[in-house]
């Protein structure tokens, strides 16, 4: 479940606003609500894993050269 707001943070009994630092692990739902949130800064890392942040990483072979962000056109 990708998080999209504060209340999965509530439900499990968490104080939202009385946290300094949040830690998600999420590629780009959030950004909707948090990117709103006062005195939010959101630093994106790119962490091992099946969904790298940088689509370059892989190589493709069978798509069309305009396909953005990946295609020959665009890199």
């Amino acid at each position: 479940h990708q998080v999209l707001d504060e209340q999965g943070i509530v439900a499990f009994g968490l104080d939202f606003d009385a946290s300094d630092i949040m830690v998600f692990r999420s590629r780009v739902h959030f950004h909707a609500y948090y990117d709103a949130v006062p005195g939010a800064v959101t630093l994106e890392v790119d962490a091992p894993g099946m969904g790298p942040a940088d689509l370059s990483v892989f190589e493709y072979r069978n798509i069309p050269a305009d396909i953005f962000p990946v295609g020959r056109h665009w890199r």
